[in-house]
């Protein structure tokens, strides 16, 4: 017969192979979450930047956070004002 104790390694064994498992599983889901996050802003960056219109964003307090080329040109702005 097994043992009680023989039992309950055998399950706490089972368990940390099924934990690990699921570490692992976890962890390439985030790193390809991460690289298609990566993919996207790259996309959208090249968009953005290559787009005709002008493009500015601001935050809720009004201030600038980013800009694309074309902004400034359509205000008429010296090249290096928005750096």
């Amino acid at each position: 017969m097994f043992s009680l104790i023989g039992i309950i390694g055998f399950l706490i064994g089972l368990r940390e192979i099924v934990v690990s498992q699921r570490r692992a599983r976890d962890a390439e889901e985030r790193r390809a979450a991460e690289q298609q996050a990566v993919e996207k802003s790259a996309i959208l960056d090249a968009t953005f930047q290559n787009m005709a219109q002008g493009i500015a964003v601001f935050d809720a307090d009004h201030n600038l956070k980013t800009f694309n080329r074309q902004y400034g040109e359509i205000l008429e702005l010296p090249p290096d004002f928005l750096r």
